[in-house]
């Protein structure tokens, strides 16, 4: 008996190693191997406590703790042979499934080195997983790690109205004198905005599929609202500043503007002194205003954002410039939301122009940022969405300024006329306000969404018949008294 216990627990632990073994080649293993990685990536946030130097350090040490565990997939001249060994790895024979292909023209996080791919399933034609490809250098600087710590953060903020994606497998491959990492993630729901305005703006849709496609539009502007409200709404317990990098950027862009080789162009249609005075001016009253940090995504353009309109919920991809925006405890570190939320304003207003009128422009700006304020409430600042705003309309009087003298189609020489003349009337209207920006931006001028005006007037029109109709019974009672 007493031999016949030792045989049974020798059995059951060889049998343990013998499944151990078989699921290192599948998604067992890479499960715990993700759960690792995204441990180490947590450590790499920027702590508070720590002088930078320190921080430095612990970063580089982790870096180099996750190259030396990440699985290694052959190199190559060619990336597709350690990508289909990496597939393999995680699918098994079901890897036969799924085709490879690469999506053209598209870089991560701004690095045009880098690459993405769909994984489509052949049956279907569908996208069902994504692989990310992050280059990784001598002195450890990558994406990967902050795209995996901040895929960790969004899962841990359990969002209402945001979904995220997951990471499911990682490993590192050489191509051409280069290292890589390769990132499998799960496919984000849905449509990217970027998509929908496109189809929108299509001439093959301007149908009666052109008031479908508005509607899902809406729907997603309001989901856009909420879900990008809910991502700012964790702030800074205590008002800081605005970033001074970002004052840096906008006087940047204003000397661009004033110095540039388009000055005599720009200036037949406003004084170039006039707007440089009014951005310093802004400027001295932006640096006085507490502002409460929040997260940031960091690249918040119409590509980088989904929608499923079965759910109502809002998808954020290429996340890696939002690492830098909280810290180790996922406390909001030195950033402002609201670049993100002017970031997307100005590329729909990009996309919009010359295909619609301003005031249905209007519109469907107004039902992205009432919702907006709904999930932000006094937190939101005019100024700072002011101050933004300004530096993307510097960037159009630089950009378009000159449009009648380029040799392009009618048809876009109207949109460049268009872009010129919104920045031109922007600053006009703000010139003649500039001598009470501080009440005319203030947190207590911020409109009440449209929603919320219906509804208190519904309200004050119920209770004024309510009340007509108590104090004439009360009335007809004392009368029969």
């Amino acid at each position: 008996m007493f031999h016949f216990r030792y045989l049974l627990l020798l059995l059951i632990f060889a049998n343990i190693f013998v499944i151990d073994s078989k699921q290192t080649n599948g998604k067992s293993f890479n499960k715990r191997a993700m759960k690792t990685f995204i441990e180490l990536a947590r450590n790499a946030r920027f702590n508070r406590s720590n002088d930078y130097n320190t921080n430095m350090k612990q970063q580089s040490y982790i870096y180099h703790q996750i190259w030396t565990q990440l699985p290694f997939y052959g190199g190559d001249i060619n990336i597709t042979e350690p990508l289909d060994a990496f597939l393999s790895n995680y699918f098994g024979n079901e890897a036969q499934k799924y085709d490879l292909v690469k999506i053209p023209n598209l870089s991560v996080a701004g690095i045009s080195d880098e690459m993405v791919f769909r994984i489509k399933n052949k049956s279907t034609q569908k996208t069902s997983f994504i692989i990310k490809v992050f280059y990784w250098d001598k002195h450890n600087n990558t994406k990967f790690i902050p795209e995996l710590s901040s895929l960790d953060f969004l899962k841990n903020q359990h969002f209402k109205n945001v979904t995220t994606i997951r990471p499911l497998a990682a490993g590192k491959t050489h191509v051409n004198s280069r290292d890589y990492v390769l990132l499998l993630e799960s496919v984000a729901k849905g449509t990217q905005f970027g998509d929908l305005l496109n189809k929108l703006t299509s001439e093959k849709n301007k149908t009666a599929n052109n008031t479908h496609l508005m509607l899902i539009f809406k729907k997603g502007l309001e989901a856009l609202g909420k879900g990008l409200g809910e991502f700012h709404l964790k702030q800074s317990k205590e008002p800081g500043h605005l970033s001074t990098f970002e004052i840096v950027k906008l006087r940047e862009t204003v000397n661009k503007v004033v110095h540039g080789n388009k000055k005599q162009l720009i200036e037949r249609f406003i004084n170039l002194t006039e707007v440089q005075s009014y951005v310093n001016s802004m400027i001295a009253e932006v640096k006085k205003r507490p502002v409460y940090h929040s997260f940031r995504h960091g690249d918040c353009n119409l590509n980088n954002v989904f929608f499923s309109d079965k759910t109502n919920k809002i998808t954020f991809i290429d996340l890696a410039g939002l690492h830098t925006s909280f810290d180790i405890n996922m406390e909001p570190s030195n950033k402002d939301g609201m670049k993100d939320f002017c970031e997307l304003q100005f590329h729909m207003e990009h996309k919009l122009t010359g295909y619609m009128k301003h005031r249905q422009k209007q519109s469907l700006f107004d039902i992205f940022r009432n919702n907006y304020i709904l999930m932000k409430g006094n937190s939101f600042d005019p100024l700072i969405e002011h101050f933004y705003q300004t530096r993307y309309m510097l960037g159009w009087l630089h950009v378009f300024g000159g449009y009648e003298n380029r040799n392009v189609s009618d048809f876009a020489k109207r949109r460049h006329q268009t872009f010129f003349q919104s920045a031109v009337k922007f600053f006009q209207v703000a010139m003649m306000k500039n001598a009470s920006i501080n009440h005319t931006f203030s947190t207590s001028t911020i409109q009440i969404p449209q929603t919320w005006k219906k509804t208190t007037q519904f309200l004050r029109i119920v209770l004024l018949w309510a009340f007509l109709i108590i104090g004439g019974i009360l009335i007809f009672v004392l009368i029969k008294r």
